[in-house]
């Protein structure tokens, strides 16, 4: 090309232009910027996805050599122009071409540490079961196990296993195991977890008042699937949460599904022994009963011609010489 015909001055056409011998040239690239300088063609610009190239040098021009170059793999020009050299890859993306695009994001359910990366194989899988929340991850830390699943094994190699069937959130299907706090969001009482052993498997080591702990140190012991605090029903009652079991209410008394409890007959006695409640006194004219166990105890009127006497009678007795009882009482 030449520039001004009243000059000898015919210019090598450089890489970025289509030129006819003329003065009449055209970029190749569309969105670059040429403009004349003197006698040659500068390249001011070049769009995104491109490295504005005028030589190795970086302070001497190369008329001859100018052009918009695709960023190389594992780089991108987001913010033009871009002088020098492309920017690597961010963490969490790569780049596996030459075209002038921009640097993709890692699929979902992969993450990418690195920068610079020029292949999808730098996008490595979440461990066995683990999701991410969005494409693009640039940390193993952002895979999460996905609802009611929780997280085992050593920190290196985790692994997604279905939570315990007392970890599950109700309000949002959630895993408390898989939760800050281990608790649900809600805070529905889930009991107190540890990850103990091999592998951090969950053991459930406390519930609150008025739930049975079933788990795999309880009696009878629970697979660590089936493990939970289970609520006891209100015609149950139970002392320790932690070691007993829901018991049916005795006959003689209303519960609450813990230890409260009202008896159904005033003046009738009980206290707390161990894992269980125990009938221990009765008004005058009733008997202790408790030979069906625990939940059969109540007190029972002595029938006609009988009497019971004291809080502790366990035992009607007739009534002595002189005297009768025409009804139960």
């Amino acid at each position: 090309y030449i520039l001004d015909p009243n000059t000898p001055a015919c210019q090598p056409c450089p890489p970025g232009l289509s030129c006819d011998g003329t003065n009449e040239t055209v970029p190749l690239v569309e969105g670059s910027v040429w403009e004349p300088l003197g006698m040659i063609m500068k390249l001011r610009d070049c769009p995104a996805g491109y490295h504005l190239y005028e030589g190795e040098s970086s302070v001497i021009l190369e008329p001859t050599v100018q052009q918009c170059k695709p960023c190389p793999p594992g780089f991108q020009c987001l913010n033009p122009p871009c002088f020098e050299e492309c920017t690597p890859c961010g963490p969490g993306t790569f780049k596996a071409n030459s075209y002038p695009q921009p640097c993709t994001p890692c699929p979902y359910s992969t993450w990418n540490d690195k920068t610079g990366s020029a292949s999808a194989d730098d996008c490595t899988p979440c461990f066995p079961g683990g999701v991410t929340t969005s494409a693009g991850s640039a940390s193993m830390s952002e895979c999460r196990c996905p609802l009611r699943l929780y997280p085992t094994g050593d920190a290196a190699n985790p692994e997604c296993v279905l939570c315990p069937v007392g970890a599950i959130c109700l309000s949002d299907g959630s895993c408390a195991l898989n939760n800050p706090g281990l608790v649900c969001p809600d805070g529905q009482p889930v009991g107190e977890w540890e990850f103990t052993g091999p592998g951090g498997q969950p053991e459930l080591v406390s519930c609150p008042a008025g739930y049975e702990r079933k788990s795999t140190q309880s009696s009878p012991p629970v697979s660590n699937a089936l493990q939970e605090c289970h609520k006891c029903l209100t015609s149950q009652f139970i002392v320790n949460s932690n070691s007993d079991t829901c018991t049916a209410c005795p006959a003689g008394l209303v519960c609450d599904g813990s230890t409260g409890m009202s008896p159904r007959l005033p003046g009738s006695t009980w206290e707390i022994q161990g894992s269980d409640i125990v009938l221990t006194g009765c008004p005058d004219g009733y008997v202790v009963y408790s030979a069906g166990g625990v939940s059969a105890q109540e007190c029972q009127l002595c029938p006609a011609g009988t009497e019971c006497r004291g809080a502790g009678c366990e035992e009607c007795v007739p009534c002595p010489a002189g005297t009768y009882k025409d009804r139960p009482g």
